[in-house]
C-alpha cells in the first residue's frame, strides 16, 4: 500500500512532465484524468471519493478558515515575488511560457481562469479531499504529503530561479502542503484549502501579467 501511494503521489509530477513537453492544454487534460480518474478507479466507494471531501459540517468555520487562509496565500505570494523578484529571469520565463501556449492577452486569460478556477479544485481534491482525507492516519500524518506537493511544483519552478532560491521555494511549497492538510483537519472539506490556493494563484496570475507583458 505505502507503493501504491508513492506512485499516486508522483502522478501530478508525471502529468507535468507531460505538459512540458507537449503543451499547457494537453498537460490539463492529463491533469483532470489523473486527479479524478485515479481516485475513482482506486476507491471501491466512489460515492463517498467525490462527494466527502465537499460536504460541509460547520459553516461558520469553514467560512471564517477560508477567509483567513485565503489572505494568506494571496499575501504570502507577494511577500515571496518582494523578496526574490531580483532572482526571477523575466527572459527565461517568456520562453517557458511560450512553449505551452501562444503568449497573447487572450491565451494569457483564457489559461489564466482554469489556473484559479478549476486548478485548485482539482489538486485540493485530490491531494486533501482524496489522499490525505483518506490516508493520512496510517502514513506519517500527512507530512510526506507537503514533499510531493513540491516535487508537483518544482518541475514547474525549475528553469524560473537560481538553485538557491529554488531551494528556498521549493521548502516553502512542502510548508505549504503541510498548512493546506492542517486547513482541511480544521474544516473536514477542501473549501479553505481551495480559497488559499486559488488566491495564491491569482497573486501568481497578476505577478505573471507584470513579467510577461
Amino acid at each position: 500500500m505505502k507503493l501504491l501511494l508513492i506512485l499516486i503521489g508522483l502522478v501530478p509530477s508525471f502529468d507535468q512532465v507531460i505538459t512540458h513537453f507537449s503543451n499547457y492544454w494537453v498537460g490539463f487534460v492529463s491533469r483532470l484524468c489523473s486527479h479524478f480518474g485515479l481516485p475513482a478507479l482506486i476507491d471501491r466507494r466512489p460515492k463517498d471519493t467525490f462527494f466527502s471531501p465537499f460536504g460541509i459540517d460547520n459553516g461558520k468555520q469553514t467560512m471564517v478558515w477560508s477567509i483567513i487562509s485565503a489572505a494568506i496565500g494571496f499575501g504570502t505570494i507577494f511577500l515571496a515575488y518582494w523578496l526574490l523578484h531580483d532572482q526571477i529571469d523575466a527572459e527565461n520565463l517568456k520562453q517557458e511560457v511560450q512553449k505551452l501556449y501562444p503568449l497573447t492577452v487572450k491565451d494569457y486569460l483564457a489559461v489564466s481562469l482554469v489556473i484559479t478556477l478549476v486548478n485548485p479544485i482539482m489538486e485540493e481534491f485530490f491531494w486533501r479531499g482524496y489522499i490525505f482525507r483518506k490516508y493520512h492516519a496510517r502514513y506519517g500524518g500527512g507530512f510526506w504529503l507537503g514533499i510531493f506537493f513540491a516535487i508537483h511544483h518544482i518541475i514547474i519552478f525549475a528553469k524560473w530561479f537560481e538553485p538557491l532560491p529554488l531551494a528556498i521555494a521549493s521548502f516553502g511549497l512542502a510548508a505549504v502542503g503541510v498548512f493546506f492538510n492542517f486547513l482541511y483537519s480544521k474544516t473536514n472539506n477542501i473549501y479553505a484549502c481551495w480559497a488559499c490556493h486559488a488566491f495564491a494563484d491569482v497573486a501568481i496570475i497578476l505577478i505573471g501579467w507584470k513579467l510577461l507583458f
